[in-house]
């Protein structure tokens, strides 16, 4: 089983699953409901739309991954196989029903997909070795990463004028900025490493880019959802070498991991501040969660990031605010979760 870490790809599970380690941030306070699919293998939930509808991955007794769409409660809906792939990955949904995730050919290729209205079709950024389409929005605009043939790593946006390549000003080099999450306002979250070689998570508003860095963090955080009120939600690894969900609003970073679970990875959370994701029991077998937020803790707003920041010492400052170039950023602007096949 391939692991993706906000787009990159692990063929180990890096960290001890013995025991479930401990975060210094606050809880957010949260309900949680296990979500394993009746019959899989092992179960992948990667993103939620705001009428409470959950795409995402599953693996049959065979072995082979399926993309599928799921009621809030975790009940399925349908499966999703792209015509004639090997493997079919879902990864965003939004409120028309439209559905968007990667598919590996027979050739062993990874390309993005959209189901729309009951129809695929291929998403290729131009002359990419690899194409991953991550999250759409309302307005259909579609986030997501590509690799060029030299390996360099790039978020994209698709909209109706075409591809736009997104890259953080702080990244390293070589390119190394992917797009996971877009919102129903051009606003976008992903991951990229700096030049020495960092994982950040950042937030791109209105054309800024925005550091995203949870405090205690020890190897890097990872932003892989983001709300219409702007609720930030992702992992990190921890002074205790475990890997935490996190959930970042105005008031504060506050933690999202499962009952007594490991390897925690909110993966997306909407409007109604529904969060879902990934976490490994004990034994190290990977489920899927849907935690639902109490009224205390909803708090998001449109200025969440920047009272974070100013609320919190350890978060890193904010990068530089270049001037977007029109070949990198579009105007309007700008998602992925666990499961991907590098080419």
């Amino acid at each position: 089983m391939r692991i993706r870490f906000a787009g990159i790809c692990l063929t180990t599970i890096l960290f001890s699953l013995a025991l479930c380690g401990q975060s210094t941030l606050p809880p957010a306070h949260l309900t949680f409901t296990n979500i394993d699919l009746p019959g899989a293998h092992v179960t992948f939930s990667a993103g939620i739309n705001n009428q409470g509808q959950i795409v995402g991955q599953f693996q049959d007794a065979a072995g082979v991954f399926h993309g599928y769409l799921a009621n809030e409660d975790g009940s399925l809906r349908s499966v999703i196989d792209f015509p004639g792939a090997t493997q079919t990955d879902a990864f965003g949904d939004n409120e028309r029903g439209d559905i968007v995730g990667s598919y590996v050919d027979t050739a062993g290729t990874t390309h993005g997909f959209l189901l729309k209205d009951g129809s695929f079709t291929s998403i290729d950024f131009p002359n990419a070795i690899f194409t991953s389409a991550e999250d759409i929005n309302d307005r259909g605009e579609i986030g997501g990463v590509y690799f060029n043939s030299g390996f360099d790593i790039h978020g994209f946006i698709l909209d109706e004028n075409g591809f736009t390549t997104i890259d953080d000003p702080a990244q390293g080099s070589p390119a190394s900025t992917q797009v996971v999450s877009i919102n129903n306002r051009g606003e976008a979250v992903g991951v990229f490493f700096d030049a020495a070689g960092g994982l950040h998570g950042f937030l791109l508003l209105q054309g800024v880019f925005t550091t995203i860095d949870a405090p205690g963090a020890t190897q890097g955080t990872v932003a892989l959802g983001l709300s219409d009120s702007d609720a930030v939600v992702g992992n990190f690894i921890g002074a205790d070498s475990f890997q935490h969900g996190y959930l970042l609003t105005h008031s504060s970073f506050k933690t999202v991991d499962f009952p007594n679970g490991s390897q925690n990875s909110p993966s997306q959370i909407n409007a109604s501040g529904s969060i879902v994701g990934i976490y490994a029991d004990n034994a190290g077998a990977f489920h899927s969660f849907l935690a639902v937020r109490s009224q205390e803790d909803d708090d998001d707003s449109a200025s969440g990031l920047a009272a974070a920041q100013a609320a919190s010492s350890p978060l890193s400052p904010p990068a530089p605010s270049l001037p977007c170039d029109a070949a990198h950023l579009h105007p309007v602007a700008p998602r992925g979760h666990l499961l991907c096949q590098l080419p």
